[in-house]
């Protein structure tokens, strides 16, 4: 499989995993400040409208994180999960300096509440491991399929 498709298919699966602790978020009342799809929606001009946020989600899941992620990964040392995690700060302070000011909030999104800054690390952790972890387990298809030959 092609390094890039690689890439793309972990970031969706990386992407799914934090949806799915985003919904726990949500239900278990941390940050409730912290909406991603609103402020993705918000971002992308279609206030109102989650459809273009959760579009953007896994848009920038998938394709940005999951591209670039392929793309880099044989530029830095060390296991996956590793680069992972650092694919996962690189995120968390992208969003924390770039875009909550996009959607008009104060950096680190201090203005949503205390908590935010905090889950949202959390969130971007859980999002490093599993695109670090997807794209380590789809490296090891490709080594399964040639030693079978």
């Amino acid at each position: 499989m092609d390094y890039v498709v690689k890439g793309f298919t972990a970031g969706f699966i990386a992407t799914l995993v934090v949806t799915a602790m985003m919904t726990i978020k949500t239900q278990l009342g941390l940050a409730p400040g912290l909406d991603f799809i609103n402020l993705l929606a918000k971002v992308v001009e279609a206030p109102g409208q989650p459809l273009y946020g959760w579009l953007a989600h896994f848009a920038v899941g998938m394709v940005v994180w999951g591209g670039l992620f392929a793309l880099a990964s044989d530029l830095v040392t060390g296991p996956y999960i590793a680069k992972g995690i650092s694919f996962g700060v690189a995120g968390w302070l992208l969003m924390m300096f770039l875009f909550f000011p996009l959607a008009g909030h104060s950096v680190f999104g201090s203005d949503l509440g205390g908590m935010v800054a905090v889950v949202s690390f959390g969130l971007h952790m859980i999002l490093g491991l599993a695109l670090g972890a997807a794209y380590h387990g789809l490296q090891g298809m490709d080594c399964r399929a040639e030693n079978s030959n």
